[in-house]
């Protein structure tokens, strides 16, 4: 607040458009570590709205990259006063936008250029623009929210889309919710595109390597209108581009797509399949005799090591936690029972009950960020937090393609917003905020994901040759997966 003040002040000072030479003001003192988290005015005359240049970039003065250039100015560090003068300022202000240049277009929904730009990059690709959907809570006004009642796929006609039907027939899965979870996701992604590889055919004067990436292009914007896509399907489109690009121009056709749907069957088989089993010969380790085991929603890799757990003979039992609106842990309920596995079910309301019986917490992740952050379903964090509170150890199980070299601390910046109309309760016909759209002053917050802190997490259970690492060891993981690749 004082810092924001300081701003303030200096900015209405006659230095930035003035005859002034220069300002002594006192923005950086006694501060040895500054946030840029909502940098609201800029110098140059105009007062411009950056929203969110970082959301938490806590750097030291001394690391800022202008600090030799300052420092020739007379600023000095130590809770001394800083010289700032117009030179200096025009510095900062092309290192602010040089910042704002390398946010993504999909967290900048409210800055009518980037629509403005979406939208004719899609016209383009003669791909129909996505209308936002309802009153956004303002935390969360520059990420989309789509309503399932109007699908995309409304607004294509099938027989003239560049689309393939493969692909629109996908999209519509993703928008109603009928395909969910990373690893279910991503294999029909994966499918889709195998299908249009195999319906693929080379246009005379062109090169197969080149122009496939081209026909992807509309697939996945498409896919992304229906549904932001996750951390996992990113990393499988990366493998797909990059298998086609490698292809030689002398291959023939027939040849290169028998290589490519043999490359993304064994993506498949080797990063979900065989990923899963190994994480589950390492987590079964870790499951005794006697153990109550929490889990939370439904993890398809959670289930299947609970599963693979139970048939060699452990004894355990499991309290499924579950939360609104998707109630998730109702099908990780039905699976384990159906195994013969014995459970308990309770909302994330009366977790902190439930807790001192617990021995073991096993999580499921959307993905493992560079900084050792899980990202995973909205509550994840806070089942993490009060088995933390409660001693009890949490161990998060996540395949290494997974693993993203996205950074990210909190859950505002980035996320995804699911359809608000899913937090209203009917019952015997009524519906309560039925017009809730036309209350101007209320807004439903359904979002999807949150972050936990490696502080929180005690180990994440892999399918490296290791099978168990610390968060903070994610980097290394993403290094040799670059250098293998």
């Amino acid at each position: 607040r004082e810092m924001r003040k300081d701003l303030a002040k200096s900015l209405q000072s006659p230095c930035f458009g003035g005859s002034e030479p220069g300002l002594q003001t006192n923005f950086f003192s006694s501060v040895t570590s500054f946030s840029f988290d909502h940098i609201s005015h800029l110098v140059t005359g105009k007062t411009h709205h950056l929203l969110n240049i970082c959301s938490s970039i806590d750097t030291t003065f001394t690391d800022f990259p202008l600090m030799p250039h300052i420092a020739g100015c007379g600023a000095q560090t130590g809770g001394r006063n800083v010289l700032v003068n117009r030179h200096t300022v025009e510095k900062v202000t092309l290192f602010v936008f040089s910042v704002v240049k390398r946010l993504p277009e999909h967290i900048q929904v409210d800055n009518p250029d980037v629509l403005k730009k979406l939208a004719k990059k899609l016209e383009r690709q003669q791909i129909p623009l996505r209308m936002d959907y309802g009153y956004k809570v303002s935390l969360f006004s520059h990420l989309h929210q789509y309503s399932r009642k109007a699908p995309l796929t409304q607004q294509v006609s099938i027989p003239s889309t560049v689309i393939h039907p493969a692909v629109v027939r996908l999209g519509l899965q993703y928008s109603q919710g009928i395909v969910t979870g990373s690893n279910a996701r991503s294999v029909a992604l994966l499918h889709a595109f195998k299908q249009v590889i195999r319906d693929y055919t080379t246009p005379p004067n062109e090169e197969l390597s080149r122009d496939l990436v081209n026909k992807l292009k509309p697939y996945i914007s498409f896919l992304n209108q229906c549904r932001p896509l996750s951390a996992s399907m990113g990393n499988a489109i990366k493998y797909i581009k990059k298998e086609i690009s490698n292809i030689p121009s002398q291959c023939k056709e027939e040849e290169a797509k028998s290589k490519l749907l043999n490359c993304i069957e064994c993506y498949i088989n080797e990063k979900i399949i065989l990923a899963a089993k190994a994480i589950a010969k390492s987590a079964i380790e870790k499951i005794s005799d006697g153990d109550v085991i929490l889990i939370y929603g439904c993890s398809s890799l959670v289930n299947h090591i609970l599963c693979e757990a139970f048939e060699k003979s452990r004894k355990f039992r499991v309290i499924v936690v579950d939360s609104r609106p998707r109630l998730e842990g109702r099908e990780a309920l039905r699976r384990l029972v159906q195994k013969g596995i014995s459970c308990t079910y309770v909302l994330i309301s009366a977790v902190s009950y439930v807790l001192p019986e617990v021995s073991k917490v096993f999580l499921g992740a959307h993905a493992l960020l560079a900084n050792g952050y899980v990202m995973s379903r909205v509550g994840t964090s806070q089942i993490a937090l009060v088995a933390k509170a409660f001693n009890v150890p949490v161990l998060v199980c996540c395949e290494t393609y997974k693993f993203c070299e996205r950074v990210q601390t909190d859950s505002f910046v980035s996320n995804e917003l699911d359809d608000p109309d899913d937090l209203i309760v009917t019952r015997k016909g009524k519906t309560h905020l039925k017009d809730w759209q036309e209350v101007p002053s209320l807004g439903l917050l359904n979002l999807v994901y949150d972050v936990t802190p490696p502080d929180f997490v005690d180990l994440v259970i892999t399918d490296l040759g290791l099978g168990m690492i610390p968060c903070t060891s994610v980097p290394v993981v993403l290094r040799v997966k670059n250098v293998d690749q």
